[in-house]
């Protein structure tokens, strides 16, 4: 048996073993730098968005790494690249999710299960709903699309498929957010389906700006502009709002990813995406994957 080709194929890493790679030094790296922040002890809400910036710059800087000196392709690949139209395909996945999110409120408004307060201007909540919560969703949704959709998600796709990639990273997607508070089964469920629909906003763009401002869109205008749960957090908000009515139509305490109506958003999102004309690749990833096509890559065949 070649044991070189157990690691290399065409002279490069195989995928899996730049997966593993990229695991080791992303987590050893991020620890050591979250253990020395713990030691500062900053007020929740700061720590919770400190850290997000932390986990998002640390596995964005492996991701450009491990692309450019593992991967030899250009770093910009991975996602974010400030192409000439990046700032549109963000906007539309912010409308997109606000959209769903409003459609979730009209019809738990509409069957009467929700009771709603307007909780009245103040300059601390607008500081916290259009500054603090903002920034903290901003960075906390790009890191989630850059830790599932980035990197790893675009290797394991070259050494296994596209199909199998979608699935095992919606699967951990729902999986791990089953850790929060009130978290229900059907709750998993329904955010493996919302990763099928991040995984789908990036193949169809292949870029993380779409994916990045549907992820943002949603849990930003359902916690902090509409009140309710995000997978079973609440965030300050311009609007009070009490549940009610039957758990798994609303998701009860874990909020509308929780229940029914959430699920039949999530799919109609997934749909929408692969449907609509708007969304196309640019022409700066047209560029790349031509090259690619011309050139395949070390690993477009199967780990074995």
């Amino acid at each position: 048996m070649n044991l070189r080709r157990v690691f290399f194929y065409r002279g490069r890493i195989r995928a899996g073993w730049r997966i593993a790679i990229f695991l080791i030094i992303t987590v050893s790296s991020l620890a050591g730098v979250l253990y020395l922040f713990f030691q500062l002890r900053l007020p929740s809400g700061v720590q919770q968005l400190v850290i997000y910036f932390i986990l998002f710059s640390g596995v964005l800087l492996c991701s450009f790494l491990m692309a450019k000196y593992f991967d030899h392709r250009p770093s910009g690949t991975i996602g974010y690249r400030f192409y000439r139209r990046w700032w549109r395909d963000y906007l539309l996945g912010v409308v997109i999710g606000w959209a769903l999110v409003t459609l979730i409120f009209a019809a738990e408004g509409l069957l009467g299960y929700l009771e709603v307060q307007w909780v009245g201007f103040s300059s601390s909540l607008l500081l916290q709903v259009f500054g603090f919560s903002l920034i903290y969703f901003v960075v906390q949704s790009a890191f989630e699309e850059v830790l599932f959709r980035g990197y790893l998600f675009q290797t394991l796709i070259e050494g296994t498929n596209v199909l199998a990639a979608v699935v095992i990273f919606s699967a951990v997607f729902g999986l791990l957010h089953m850790m929060n508070p009130n978290a229900l089964w059907l709750g998993g469920v329904n955010t493996i389906v919302a990763g099928l629909m991040f995984c789908l906003a990036y193949l169809r763009n292949r870029g993380l700006w779409l994916a990045s401002g549907l992820h943002f869109g949603w849990n930003y205008f359902l916690g902090s502009i509409y009140g309710l749960q995000v997978s079973g957090i609440s965030h300050f908000a311009l609007l009070s709002v009490k549940v009610e009515g039957p758990v798994f139509i609303t998701g009860g305490e874990y909020g509308p990813e929780g229940g029914i109506i959430g699920l039949a958003m999530f799919v109609v999102g997934t749909l929408y995406i692969a449907l609509s004309r708007r969304i196309t690749i640019p022409h700066e990833m047209k560029d790349y994957d031509a090259s690619q096509k011309k050139s395949p890559p070390p690993d477009s065949e199967r780990l074995s």
